[in-house]
């Protein structure tokens, strides 16, 4: 495979970049299932952890801007099945199991600075609609939630790791409002396609 191709349409830093194929002319296939770069790894350390890939970017450039990883997934010029930007499985088969966590994606926010101006999201989530096309069928919505599978599935939406309040303003969750509360927004959400309303206040759920 020719290294460094395409050095022309990216940046090419010191002679370390390696590029295959362009987004003008990028490498093609017509093989279902095909993979154009792949990795299969194991690890048998008892203690640690292990990554099969791992990247690490640093923004060294003040105001810059970056990320460590970027998916970029797109229908081109065809009505494609399923297109996503990125895809991740956490899987625990029939030949091994956790004892700790389990999880598909793990965000975390890691604040090392103690002089933090910016906003700060575990997770960001934005829809990106050219002028003229319209996000509001009812299929559509920031979060899909759905089991998938023939067992029985998981029926939690949230699992909120902070002990309830008890008519408090400040926790997660609250056991009850001593008001009713007033100024209330609604959330509207789908179950099962059909559209559901979350109430909202801006009145705190104290006595």
């Amino acid at each position: 495979m020719a290294t460094n191709v395409g050095r022309k349409s990216y940046p090419f830093v010191e002679g370390l970049a390696r590029f295959t194929g362009t987004t003008a002319t990028p490498v093609t296939s017509a093989t279902a299932g095909a993979e154009f770069q792949s990795y299969k790894t194991a690890c048998s350390a008892t203690s640690g952890s292990s990554y099969g890939v791992r990247f690490s970017h640093k923004i060294t450039g003040a105001a810059g801007s970056g990320a460590a990883i970027r998916g970029y997934g797109y229908a081109y010029g065809v009505a494609a099945a399923v297109v996503y930007g990125g895809e991740f499985t956490a899987e625990e088969n029939s030949t091994g199991s956790v004892t700790g966590e389990l999880a598909a994606i793990r965000a975390v926010c890691s604040l090392q600075n103690t002089t933090e101006s910016g906003t700060v999201q575990c997770l960001k989530l934005e829809y990106d609609v050219i002028t003229g096309a319209d996000a509001t069928a009812v299929t559509n919505s920031f979060i899909t939630v759905s089991n998938g599978g023939a067992g029985t599935g998981c029926n939690a939406l949230f699992n909120i790791q902070v002990a309830k309040g008890t008519n408090s303003a400040i926790t997660l969750s609250s056991s009850s409002a001593a008001t009713t509360p007033v100024n209330d927004t609604w959330i509207r959400c789908i179950i099962n396609g059909t559209p559901t309303w979350l109430a909202a206040s801006t009145t705190a759920p104290h006595a």
